[in-house]
């Protein structure tokens, strides 16, 4: 993981002593994605870069950022990314590579293609800030999923600042969100009007066959199709993410789509090798499974247990590093970054695979077993995979980057997402009373797994880190009881915007609030359950499939 930032002059001249120190402050404030070197470079008292780096491709000096070209020395780019095809984009178009440095195909790219053919060329996840000085064109462009963090805000001045992270822009603008995924945007910087208006390059417009024959024998023999495919899809998505000059591990909750992600890590390591990492509270479900999953994969597990007075003690500190109040990606986080920080501290992991994306896509909420027909399924899927940079792919990308880690999930995989989003949702919805039934089914008989996980029930991970009769986030309700009194939350929860519905929300919003100011439009609305009544707990054990 590396952090990028960029600063956007709206006016020439010199810029003072003063204003380059609040800029320089800013920017190191998401100096934890990039610990190992950090530059800071001022273009024509017009675009300041900065760059926060991670080396996980050619670690030596060649792959520092701002890269540029010896042949186009005006050209620069600094990039947070993986670009898992730069090798075949550069054979492809008999590309001269000066670095080992995956993002250097940017520049190549842009340089013959142009900003928009490029990105939907680029297979990977990214966001990058590209500056021509020839021509004084910024282009800013991010994955189709917002994998990779990215935010943009502006000035009363009209200055314009991108930033990994929230914290680095937030005192410098007076405008300030996220910016959207699947987007890119080309700035003139000497025009005395600018435009700041992102351009599509990926819809979220996923087409499938409707279903027009469902006798037995059809629906078997399509099932059957579809679940090679998808596991092979998946095996190449893993494989692919295998690029890496710095250790890899897994985080392995023992829930199915970790343990499928690390399943397939392990094909391509010794037996005791491969390192994979759980954490939870003492009783926690995550934990029993994760290492029902290690042992049968022999893979070297650390398994962290904590308290409930450690967990709470670090939520003040998650809600800085992942900027947000909505409640269910707060009690996810909380785990997750405590992990993070154990694998920084203990370990020389600086690559970890993780299992998000496979919900949204496979519709394996415990929610989607009220889904009223199958198109309702597949649009709540869509809905979810164009939302998910609000809530799990902003979380496990911002607990893995405050530890100075990089995260790759394979279920993003472009060519796996658009596949298995084109099979007929009847054939992803819960059959015979489980979730992700041919997804289960494609690696079923194959010994990848204990058959106990394979065919685990659905736990959110901000469940499964606890005991079934100590849930989290009734641990969390009962802490914040003692802080927030039932007259305080009458009076004060109606005044916030996207007001919270109970007492945690409102603990949580509090915090936030004294942190990044006015920033409550970053967050759009709280994740909730869908076609499960009128409730407000984001939690699935309050749901009555859980039972």
């Amino acid at each position: 993981m590396c952090g990028i930032f960029a600063y956007l002059f709206n006016n020439e001249g010199k810029i003072s002593m003063n204003k380059r120190s609040k800029i320089i402050n800013s920017a190191v404030k998401s100096q934890h994605r990039g610990p190992d070197t950090t530059e800071f470079v001022t273009y024509d008292d017009r675009v300041c870069l900065c760059f926060h780096r991670l080396a996980i491709m050619d670690k030596s000096k060649s792959g520092n950022q701002p890269i540029s070209l010896r042949d186009s020395p005006n050209q620069v780019v600094v990039c947070n990314g993986e670009i898992y095809n730069f090798k075949k984009l550069a054979e492809k178009y008999d590309f001269e590579l000066e670095s080992g440095s995956d993002c250097e195909i940017v520049l190549h790219m842009i340089k013959r293609f142009g900003i928009e053919d490029t990105v939907k060329q680029l297979d990977g996840v990214f966001a990058f800030i590209y500056y021509d000085m020839d021509t004084n064109i910024i282009h800013v462009a991010r994955d189709p999923f917002g994998v990779r963090a990215l935010y943009m805000g502006l000035t009363g001045d009209g200055d314009a600042v991108f930033a990994s992270e929230m914290k680095s822009i937030d005192e410098l603008v007076a405008t300030c969100d996220q910016f959207p995924p699947g987007n890119y945007m080309t700035v003139h910087t000497y025009s005395e009007e600018r435009n700041y208006n992102p351009i599509p390059y990926y819809n979220f417009h996923y087409p499938y066959t409707k279903i027009k024959v469902q006798t037995d024998y059809v629906m078997e023999t399509s099932r059957i199709i579809y679940e090679e495919r998808v596991r092979k899809l998946l095996e190449k998505a893993v494989d692919k993410r295998l690029m890496s000059e710095r250790p890899i591990g897994c985080l392995l909750s023992g829930g199915l789509d970790s343990s499928l992600v690390t399943a397939l890590v392990a094909r391509h390591f010794p037996r005791g090798e491969l390192k994979t990492f759980s954490i939870g509270l003492p009783g926690s479900e995550d934990l029993r499974y994760a290492r029902l999953v290690a042992d049968h994969l022999g893979t070297d597990h650390h398994e962290v247990v904590v308290s409930e007075k450690q967990m709470l003690k670090f939520i003040e500190k998650d809600i800085y590093q992942i900027e947000t109040y909505d409640t269910t990606t707060i009690r996810a986080s909380v785990p997750m970054l405590m992990l993070s920080h154990y694998i920084q501290a203990y370990t020389d992991i600086k690559v970890v695979y993780s299992g998000e994306g496979s919900d949204e896509a496979s519709g394996s909420y415990l929610y989607f077993h009220n889904a009223p027909t199958p198109e309702a399924f597949h649009d709540e899927c869509t809905r979810l995979l164009k939302d998910m940079y609000m809530y799990d792919v902003l979380r496990c990308d911002k607990s893995t980057a405050g530890a100075g880690l990089e995260v790759r999930v394979p279920f993003l995989d472009l060519d796996f997402i658009d596949y298995y989003m084109s099979i007929p949702p009847e054939f992803k919805m819960p059959h015979k009373g489980i979730e992700k039934y041919l997804l289960r089914k494609a690696f079923d008989g194959l010994n990848l797994l204990p058959k106990e996980v394979l065919w685990r029930m659905k736990e959110g991970f901000s469940d499964g880190c606890s005991s079934k009769s100590r849930s989290w986030y009734k641990i969390i309700q009962e802490w914040v009881e003692t802080r927030i009194t039932d007259e305080e939350f009458e009076v004060e929860a109606p005044t916030y915007y996207n007001p919270p519905k109970f007492k945690e929300a409102l603990y949580y919003r509090r915090v936030f609030s004294k942190l990044f100011n006015e920033r409550d439009n970053t967050v759009p609305y709280y994740w909730l359950p869908k076609w499960s009544g009128d409730i407000s707990e984001p939690s699935a054990r309050v749901l009555k499939v859980y039972e």
